[in-house]
This record gives C-alpha cells, sequence and structure tokens, in this order.
C-alpha cells in the first residue's frame, strides 16, 4: 500500500528508482552484520534487516507498470501491433534463467572454502566459566580450542573430520558466551563469500540496474505523456501521421502491410538484414544465402561445443552431489545444457527460415521496410 500510495503521489518512474534505491541500500546494509557470540543480537539485527528488506522490495509490482507503459509505446511505433506476450515473457524468463547460479554457487563457495556445519548439541560442552588446570588459567575460547584438540576424543566430535582437520582448513572453535557451550566459527573466506553473495552482489547487480533508468525516456516519466500517448496511438490506427510523444520531432504513421515475406524475415537481426540489403541492387531480389553462414555456425557451436561441456560438468559434479554439503558443480553444466539446447533451437529455427526463402523471389525493398520497422527500437 505504501508504494502504491507514493507512485500514485508522484509517478511510476520515480516510484521505481526510489525502489531500486531503497534495493541498493537494504542490500549494503547486510554489511553490519557481524559474528553472533551467542547472544542473539546480530541475529535479531539481522532479522530485522530482512523486514526492512522485504519492505522495500514489496515495490517491485512498480516493474509490471513500466512495462505496460512500453507496450503501449510498442503499439504506438508499430502502427497497432499488440506484443504484450513477448514483454512479459522476458520479465519473467529472465530472472528464472539466472536462478540456477545465483542459487547454486554461494552455497557451491561455502563448501569450497570449509563451510561446517553447526556441532551437534552433544558436543558441545560448558564453557561459561573460566578453567584453571594447574598450567594456568584458560578462557572460555582457550578451554574450548584444547577440548577439541584433545587427543583420539577430539576425532569423534567434528563429524567425519578430525578437529584438527577442520582447524587446518580455517575453522576456529569458541566460545558462545551467551549459551556458555561451545561452538565452531566459520573459516574467514566463508564470511567473506556471505558477504559478497548476499549483500555486495546484489547491491551492484540492483545499482547498475538503478543507473540504466537514466536512459529511460525523459518525456515519459510523467503520467500526463501516458494519456497523451494512448490518444496518439488512437491517431496512428486512424492512419494519421502524429509526432512521438516520447521523443519529440519524430514523425510516426501508420506502418505500410507486410510484404509476403516480412514473417520471415523477422527471424533476423537488423544488421543481418542491413548486410543483406547492402549486398543487394535496388529492385532485384535478394540472395537469402547471405543469411545461412551466421545462424549456421552458432546451431553447430551449441551443439558441438556448449552442450558438450555442459553434459561433461553434470558427469564430473555428480559424485559430490552426495557430498553432506552438496558442494557439485552438475547444476551449473545443467544450465550450460540448457543454454546450449536453447541456443541450438533458436538459430535452428534461423537456419530453417533462412532456408525456406532461397526458392523464393524476395525483393531489396521488402528487406529494407522490415529493416526500417525496427528503426524505432535500434535508433
Amino acid at each position: 500500500p505504501l508504494w502504491t500510495r507514493f507512485a500514485a503521489c508522484t509517478s511510476k518512474y520515480r516510484a521505481y528508482v526510489c525502489f531500486n534505491a531503497a534495493l541498493v541500500i537494504t542490500t549494503l546494509s547486510f554489511l553490519v552484520i557481524g559474528y553472533d557470540d551467542g547472544s542473539g543480537t546480530m541475529s535479531y539485527l539481522g532479522l530485522a534487516l530482512t523486514a526492512i528488506f522485504g519492505a522495500a522490495y514489496g515495490g517491485a509490482f512498480i516493474l509490471s507498470d513500466l512495462v505496460s507503459d512500453v507496450v503501449d509505446y510498442d503499439e504506438f511505433i508499430t502502427g497497432g501491433r499488440r506484443r504484450e506476450a513477448s514483454y512479459l515473457m522476458a520479465v519473467e524468463f529472465i530472472p528464472k534463467f539466472v536462478n540456477i547460479p545465483g542459487e547454486c554457487l554461494p552455497f557451491l563457495m561455502m563448501a569450497y572454502y570449509n563451510y561446517k556445519r553447526p556441532l551437534p548439541s552433544a558436543d558441545r560442552p560448558s564453557c561459561g566459566a573460566e578453567f584453571q588446570p594447574a598450567g594456568g588459567v584458560f578462557t572460555p575460547d582457550a578451554f574450548c580450542a584444547a577440548y577439541y584438540s584433545n587427543g583420539t576424543a577430539a576425532t569423534k566430535l567434528c563429524g567425519n573430520k578430525a578437529c584438527a582437520e577442520l582447524v587446518a582448513n580455517g575453522v576456529s572453535f569458541v566460545c558462545n558466551d551467551a549459551l556458555g557451550e561451545c561452538g565452531i566459527q566459520q573459516p574467514a573466506a566463508v564470511r567473506s563469500v556471505l558477504i559478497v553473495c548476499f549483500s555486495i552482489v546484489p547491491c551492484l547487480c540492483v545499482l547498475a540496474g538503478t543507473l540504466g533508468l537514466y536512459f529511460y525516456p525523459r518525456h515519459a516519466r510523467s503520467e500526463a505523456m501516458q494519456q497523451k500517448l494512448v490518444a496518439c496511438i488512437t491517431k496512428v490506427r486512424r492512419g494519421e501521421t502524429v509526432e512521438d510523444p516520447w521523443r519529440p520531432g519524430n514523425m510516426v504513421k501508420a506502418q505500410a502491410p507486410p510484404g509476403p515475406s516480412a514473417g520471415t524475415l523477422a527471424y533476423f537481426w537488423p544488421a543481418e538484414l542491413k548486410k543483406l540489403a547492402e549486398l543487394s541492387c535496388p529492385g532485384q531480389p535478394v540472395n537469402m544465402r547471405v543469411l545461412l553462414p551466421r545462424p549456421v555456425a552458432f546451431t553447430v557451436l551449441h551443439m558441438v561445443l556448449v552442450i558438450p561441456l555442459g553434459l561433461l560438468i553434470v558427469a564430473l559434479g555428480m559424485a559430490d552431489l552426495q557430498d553432506d554439503l552438496g558442494a557439485s558443480v552438475s547444476p551449473i553444466g545443467l544450465m550450460l545444457v540448457g543454454i546450449g539446447v536453447l541456443g541450438a533451437w533458436f538459430d535452428g529455427i534461423r537456419v530453417r527460415a533462412a532456408a525456406s526463402l532461397l526458392g523464393k523471389e524476395v525483393l531489396r525493398s521488402e528487406v529494407v521496410a522490415q529493416y526500417n520497422r525496427y528503426c524505432p527500437f535500434t535508433g
């Protein structure tokens, strides 16, 4: 409700900028969370900061409103074509696509840097008071360190590894003062992974997105211009030529009916169509073989390199899937397989599209018209 009211009082664009700024601040605030000595102070602080982050993240819905404005503008410059599905699919697909590395890499790195699960409660002796053996005074932390390094008994207290091996890997044994019992302190590298993956990297990614909002058209940032855009769409549908409200000085008119090969030409990038037009003479058919080498090369690349590499990584990580911490690279390999399959399908379809036009007469003017349809998007 707060974000909705704020967006209504200002604008969707300003509210979304503030939403991103709030995410930058809240994710960066996790840096203040330090080691909890058992008193729970840092744990409570972490819960409070997480709640604030959740409140800030409540404004994520504003992006959908901005995308709706972009869909309207797309309808305007394409002469009345509604393509909500393409935009909304992209907004939903990209976050899902990066979920695998985003969720797997932090845990993989933690296991690589010798993360240790908390000790069973039965293996945590009391340490609240100082211990005074014959040789001198032990502080609680020193007592815990000495307890877990005590000969063969220590081998049974640290799971499958000897406690001395954990110490060699950077794990230290300390006394949780508030609870009055021994525990472990994760290696400094593990704590650094948590800081980087859950604070610094999200902060930098959100900050990059916030800076990208600077290039959002200035004339599109108010609700009044959005209403003007809707009126312009109506005029373009009637066949009128109107000024672009988001880019003053540019005139937009209803597009001519697409040619017989427009649907197939839509499979190719603007640069490919431009090259095809430049290599053809005005009024003459184009040589569609010009479009074949690039999609063929990428199809082969995905099938011969990316997919086999992904399968190899999956196979190399299969044994590690049985690891106590699941420190396996198999999910990363599976992601590469998905990229390879998607890329092979995408460029394979482009190969079929180019091949389907080899026996047809496609005029240069039709290629130029298709390229011009892209110009409002490419500048």
